[in-house]
């Protein structure tokens, strides 16, 4: 592939996908990175048809887009769709910077970003932080992070973790210890002193 073209199809992607709930708020401004082993673009009636083959890596922010063919058509240089197959590819991306990303993966992914759909067909599986999904045809709601089932489906839900118990030993001293020995009776009624000579002896 010559210089010229593959700098046409970087560009051609340099795009932004429009906002989605399971994206970082900054995702949907960052440029569309791929790399591949060769690439081809055509124009259609209506739109673009990119195609990239080989070792295929897509990210823009925390999306990262893994597989062995990704086919981007778009219009007027937006995004419309993605489709990714390999044995299998994988799709992850990330909703809120404290939580771990979603992660998918299947040997077809069919991201309609006009409908905010992914689907996944052939040995499907969705990872989300609190449940994990596997079947063969699976659809994933990127606005509402719902997850839908078809032709049947494996779930796993993992419980929240409860918080650590309280591990200070610290406690009040009066709870800590008993005085040793009672209190002594005061010095005059321990001493007495003896008549005539001013010595002072014990009791």
């Amino acid at each position: 592939m010559s210089d010229k073209l593959l700098a046409l199809l970087l560009i051609s992607l340099l795009v932004t996908l429009p906002h989605r709930g399971i994206a970082l708020p900054g995702d949907n401004q960052q440029p569309i990175n791929v790399k591949a082993e060769r690439a081809t673009q055509r124009t259609l009636d209506g739109g673009e048809k990119t195609e990239y083959f080989g070792n295929v890596v897509m990210t823009q922010g925390s999306l990262l887009l893994n597989a062995e063919h990704v086919v981007i058509h778009s219009v007027n240089r937006k995004v419309t769709q993605i489709v990714a197959t390999g044995g299998p590819a994988r799709l992850q991306q990330q909703s809120n910077p404290d939580n771990p990303p979603v992660k998918a993966r299947a040997n077809t992914i069919d991201y309609q970003l006009n409908t905010e759909m992914v689907t996944l067909t052939d040995d499907a599986h969705i990872d989300q932080p609190d449940a994990s999904f596997s079947g063969n045809h699976l659809k994933y709601n990127v606005a509402t992070e719902e997850v839908i089932a078809e032709d049947g489906v494996d779930m796993v839900f993992t419980p929240a973790e409860e918080p650590a118990p309280d591990t200070d030993e610290s406690a009040p001293a009066a709870e800590q210890t008993a005085p040793a020995t009672a209190p002594s009776e005061p010095a005059a009624n321990a001493t007495k002193t003896q008549e005539g000579n001013g010595k002072t002896t014990g009791p």
